[in-house]
């Protein structure tokens, strides 16, 4: 289901260039996809 959800969200960001990703320092590779194709759209806000 977390593999399901990390790429769609990364082939949404693909067709909707609005689209952003926030994670909670989650520290594993489940997002590597969306930050390969979209650098400057992932932001680690971690858990503090």
């Amino acid at each position: 289901m977390r593999n399901a959800f990390a790429s769609e969200l990364a082939s949404l960001a693909e067709r909707d260039p609005r689209v952003v990703l926030l994670s909670g320092d989650i520290g594993n590779k489940l997002f590597n996809d969306f930050i390969k194709r979209n650098p400057g759209r992932f932001f680690n806000c971690g858990v503090a």
